[in-house]
């Protein structure tokens, strides 16, 4: 989750757009928590790490992207109840 998270960052600093994280994170996500449900006895290791890594990618690329939307478009002094808001919901 940290690498996906920093990797984000890194992406969003540089384009200056955080949508596409925000919408690409829960898709990957999903991917990865789905095939999750797919395992069982005779799972492979290599399997299950791969699946936990692609869950992990997907709720760290997207995990950040509410609170940087919250400290672009509010002033200063409301950034704090916006952070609170979305760790909230």
């Amino acid at each position: 989750m940290s690498i996906f998270s920093a990797i984000a960052g890194v992406s969003v600093t540089k384009t200056g757009f955080f949508n596409p994280p925000t919408l690409l994170g829960p898709i990957i996500g999903i991917i990865g928590c789905s095939m999750l449900t797919t395992l069982t006895n005779s799972t492979t290791t290599v399997q299950w790490i791969g699946y936990e890594i692609l869950a992990g990618a997907g709720v760290g690329i997207a995990n950040q992207q509410g609170y940087i939307a919250i400290q672009t478009y509010l002033p200063l002094s409301q950034t704090s109840i916006g952070t609170s808001l979305v760790l909230f919901t």
